[in-house]
C-alpha cells in the first residue's frame, strides 16, 4: 500500500475511535439527504417546465379569446348596422305607402267630386 492510503486508513480508524458508529450513521444520513435534495431539485425542474408549458398555453388561450371577442364585436357591429339599414328602408317604404294612400285619398276625393258634378248635370 502507498503511504497516503495508510495515512488515510489511520485517520479513519482514529475518527472511528473518537466518534464511533455515530459518524457512519451521519454519513449515511447525509448521503440520503443529498439524494433527497437532488431528487427534489429534479422534481422542481420538471414542475417548472410543466408550469411554463401551462403558462404558454394559458397565454395562447387568452389571445384566442381576445381574437374571438374582437371578431364577435365586429360581427355584432355589422349586424347592428344591417338592422339599422333595414329599419330605415322599411320606414322609408312606410312613408311612401302613407304618401301613396294620401295621393289615393286625394284622387278618390277628386273623382267623387267629378262624379257628383257629372251626376248633377
Amino acid at each position: 500500500m502507498s503511504e497516503n492510503t495508510t495515512k488515510m486508513n489511520d485517520i479513519l480508524q482514529i475518527r472511528d475511535l473518537i466518534f464511533g458508529e455515530n459518524i457512519k450513521q451521519y454519513e449515511e444520513r447525509f448521503k440520503e439527504l443529498e439524494q433527497t435534495i437532488k431528487n427534489l431539485k429534479n422534481e422542481l425542474k420538471e414542475k417548472e417546465k410543466a408550469l411554463q408549458s401551462l403558462q404558454t398555453r394559458s397565454d395562447e388561450l387568452q389571445q384566442a379569446i381576445e381574437n374571438a371577442k374582437k371578431q364577435s364585436n365586429e360581427n355584432n357591429r355589422i349586424e347592428i348596422q344591417r338592422l339599422r339599414d333595414e329599419i330605415d328602408n322599411r320606414l322609408e317604404a312606410y312613408d311612401q305607402l302613407k304618401l301613396n294612400r294620401q295621393d289615393l285619398g286625394s284622387y278618390l276625393t277628386e273623382l267623387g267630386s267629378k262624379l257628383k258634378e257629372n251626376s248633377a248635370q
